[in-house]
């Protein structure tokens, strides 16, 4: 503790032990990491560990120990066409656009677009 501390008066308490609070955090942990497994199943139903040695299940486990949330606004880029990504992606809720630049110019000058998908909830 980094203070003693005393009551000033009479005083009456909600305790929730060590041993029940790290129950309760493993459980929502325990919960978040199915998610996460369920998550990679869906964006990737064909994994197996790259020597093959493990089974998916495996590989599934080990992967989603480092997934972690991430919220954008609508309109956020996440990376522009030819840049080199930093991470992967799986949309859990929401859409994405994938759009697409031509290298030809139109008469106007102006470059040529198109959304070649979307991805996730409509």
């Amino acid at each position: 503790r980094a203070a003693t501390v005393m009551t000033e008066e009479d005083c009456e308490f909600a305790i929730l032990s060590r041993r029940s609070y790290r129950r309760i955090v493993d459980s929502f942990e325990e919960k978040e990491h199915r998610e996460k497994v369920r998550w990679l199943k869906l964006a990737l139903p064909e994994i197996e560990s790259e020597d093959g040695a493990l089974p998916a299940s495996h590989t599934y486990d080990a992967l989603a120990r480092y997934l972690h949330r991430k919220t954008y606004a609508a309109g956020s880029l996440l990376w522009a066409q030819h840049a080199l990504a930093s991470h992967m992606v799986i949309v859990t809720s929401g859409e994405v656009r994938l759009r697409t630049r031509a290298e030809r110019q139109e008469d106007d000058g102006g470059r040529v677009s198109r959304t070649v998908g979307v991805v996730g909830e409509r």
